[in-house]
């Protein structure tokens, strides 16, 4: 699991503290059966997650905490795991997008080593769902908006 944590600079910062105390909880929950990646701008970010097992920390800026969206979206291919960043415009250039666009970039290649799959086309993760069989659920507002893909159709 990986997580994008809350900073100051972020839209929690006027409730930072709250916010924080609520991941150490879900991520102290979580860590119990599987690894947690953390991500965020600044060491220190990570001291108040130092006590938690099965936790991993990666140091990169982020603009946001909504990793689901820009984060990269695995898929199997031929029988191996392949990883696919699409760009992320931050639903539509309605926010600042550009470190969280980078994040898969550096991600991949400083912690991973793995290769990542550009693929030139705007997505948030959380328009879609695949059922595991190949066939993905979406919604044609979201992806073929004009401040998206405006150069795609339903055809």
């Amino acid at each position: 699991l990986m997580l994008s944590l809350p900073h100051e600079k972020s839209d929690w910062n006027p409730y930072l503290e709250e916010i924080l105390q609520s991941y150490k909880e879900f991520v102290k929950a979580v860590s119990e059966f599987q690894k947690v990646l953390l991500i965020a701008p600044k060491q220190s970010d990570f001291e108040n997650f130092k006590d938690i097992k099965n936790v991993e920390y990666f140091k990169c800026d982020t603009n946001d905490t909504w990793i689901r969206d820009f984060g990269a979206i695995d898929i199997v291919e031929n029988g191996h795991l392949k990883a696919l960043d699409f760009t992320f415009n931050a639903w539509g250039n309605k926010f600042q997008s550009e470190l969280d666009n980078a994040v898969n970039s550096k991600l991949f290649k400083e912690k991973f080593k793995e290769e990542l799959k550009k693929v030139d086309f705007i997505l948030e993760g959380g328009s879609i769902d695949f059922n595991g069989e190949g066939v993905m659920l979406t919604s044609s507002h979201c992806l073929l908006n004009e401040n998206r893909n405006s150069h795609l159709n339903k055809t």
